[in-house]
């Protein structure tokens, strides 16, 4: 007798799973019968996501170090295996001998693997994504030996990574220019060399972290000059793309050099200059040139005016400023218009704040002012 379930045809069956697998409920349902089981398997592979603390992932590594190949290791493309320890050079190897098509790699915190290990990631020429933070020490002929073959990265992350000097860092500018995330925190041996290539060789850059860097005076402003010196077959405007800075701790930083850098990232959303030097200068250059920000960091910066943020919060509304005394987040522009109007209507001082605390105190205290002045003519008229 003709199977007549619609869920014996395995393309329809694939494709439920498929958000089964979205919805993180993939894995019961392979005990449901063989075909599922046969259905399921190869999604369920795709992607896999562990912690170092997870028993399932020590079997994991089990499994693609042992000497018969899983069947369906070949469908795995995304492996996230953070703080597992050790991850020795033979784990690597045998994820890389086992899982071929992996183009997502996230060994966050995992130490324990030599730059032997790390050589065999150039198995990877389609890998999109890496992550090596706090990976340990890694050497520059490792690192230029993968990013020579992997040259289609878009995210690298190899933060509180040792060991990586100016080479290593220029290999990356050169061969990896579809990049558009880099995240090099605590990079102390950084120079300008390196600024200079990334942005001239990596037009889709979006994202650029290095907090904690920079410590070297007299070389900082530099390396910030650096970041403008901008060629330009970039854009026509010789504006640059970057969406996200960090120059958080970045001390040494000029306040003029972060001006420049400001004024040169139009379409910037978010903003850290915590423990930089800054005043009123830089808030008032953020409010001519970032009209898109969403997000600033102010932590640790204490030449700042209350007024020069009121400012800032009035022309960009949908602004959130953190670590400023109290943190500062206006409310949707909307809801600003409609507290303006309600308290220039109660009569509020054209020279009067404008931020959006300012409106919320004046409406309250005019609004309470005013309800007493009707308790008290009330009790008057009663006692006539």
């Amino acid at each position: 007798m003709a199977q007549s379930s619609i869920l014996y045809l395995p393309e329809l069956l694939e494709y439920i799973l498929h958000f089964l697998a979205i919805d993180k409920s993939l894995y019961p349902a392979l005990y449901v019968s063989r075909l599922w089981y046969r259905c399921g398997a190869p999604i369920l592979w795709r992607r896999i996501e562990l912690k170092g603390n997870d028993p399932k992932a020590k079997k994991f590594i089990e499994l693609v170090c042992g000497k018969q190949k899983p069947i369906y290791s070949s469908k795995l493309t995304h492996l996230e295996i953070p703080y597992y320890n050790p991850l020795s050079s033979k784990k690597i190897e045998g994820i890389v001998r086992t899982c071929p098509n992996i183009i997502h790699l996230n060994f966050e915190n995992c130490v324990g693997f030599s730059n032997r290990a790390l050589n065999q990631l150039k198995a990877y020429p389609n890998l999109r994504y890496l992550n090596l933070c706090s990976s340990g020490i890694m050497g520059d002929k490792a690192l230029c030996g993968m990013v020579g073959s992997c040259r289609k990265i878009e995210y690298l992350n190899i933060s509180f990574c040792q060991g990586i000097t100016d080479r290593s860092l220029i290999k990356i500018a050169d061969s990896c220019q579809a990049l558009q995330e880099f995240h090099f925190a605590c990079a102390h041996l950084i120079s300008e060399r390196f600024i200079s290539h990334i942005l001239n060789s990596c037009p889709n850059l979006r994202r650029f972290s290095i907090p904690g860097s920079c410590r070297r005076k007299n070389r900082c402003d530099i390396l910030v000059e650096k970041l403008l010196t901008v060629e330009k077959h970039l854009n026509v405007e010789k504006h640059l793309s970057v969406e996200y800075l960090d120059f958080g701790r970045c001390v040494y930083v000029a306040e003029t050099s972060i001006c420049n850098a400001i004024h040169s990232c139009p379409n910037l959303q978010h903003l850290n200059l915590s423990f930089c030097g800054i005043t009123d200068v830089t808030i008032k250059e953020i409010s001519r040139s970032c009209l898109y920000l969403k997000y600033l960091n102010l932590e640790g910066c204490a030449n700042i005016t209350k007024e020069a943020i009121d400012q800032l919060v009035l022309l960009n509304p949908n602004i959130h400023v953190e670590n400023f005394v109290n943190t500062v987040m206006p409310a949707p522009f909307d809801a600003y218009s409609v507290m303006y109007t309600l308290s220039r209507r109660l009569g509020m001082p054209v020279d009067a704040p404008r931020d959006i605390t300012s409106l919320d105190d004046y409406i309250n205290d005019e609004l309470m002012r005013r309800m007493d002045i009707v308790g008290a003519s009330v009790r008057i008229s009663q006692t006539i």
